[in-house]
Formats: structure tokens, sequence, C-alpha cells
């Protein structure tokens, strides 16, 4: 299992850093498959959990996750404040 949170971290990681669409969307597919088998691996591992590694691995993926995010807000703002203005100038 270690091997699969190192991947959603590698992946986490590609989506982080990439601005090409074709490779989001790619890894966006790869992180819906990975999802539901970390899912299911911590339900069924909960108890064991607290003692392992595995804890630690995964406030890194909070961290990219996060990382994530904050650039999507920053991304958001961007485009926003770009709408605004092209509202402002009445392009057509």
């Amino acid at each position: 299992m270690e091997n699969k949170i190192d991947l959603l971290l590698n992946l986490l990681n590609k989506v982080k850093d990439s601005n090409d669409l074709k490779e989001l969307e790619t890894l966006e597919e790869k992180l819906q498959s990975l999802s539901p088998v970390l899912e299911k691996y911590i339900d069924e591992n909960q108890h064991e959990l607290e003692k392992s590694n595995f804890l630690k691995k995964l406030q890194s993926v909070k961290e990219v996750i996060n990382g994530l995010e904050k650039k999507n807000n920053f991304n958001n703002k961007i485009f926003k404040e770009f709408k605004e203005f092209i509202d402002s100038r009445k392009f057509k």
C-alpha cells in the first residue's frame, strides 16, 4: 500500500506542476482510479494506520492538495479580475 500512497503523491505533484490540459486530464483519470483503492484500504485498516508511517505520507498528500487548492484559488482570482476588466471595457 505504501507504493499506492507514493503513486498518489507523485500524481498530485505532477498535477501541481503541470499546465498542460491533456496531461491534467490523464492525471485526473489516474487519480480517480486510485481513489477507491485507497479509500477501501483506509476503511479496512484504520486501526493499524495509527501506528504506521502511512499517516506521515497522508500528511504529505494533504500538503500537496492544499498547494493545489491555493494555486486554483489564485488562478480563479486572476480569471475573475480579467473577466471584470473585459466587462468594464465592453469588448464584443
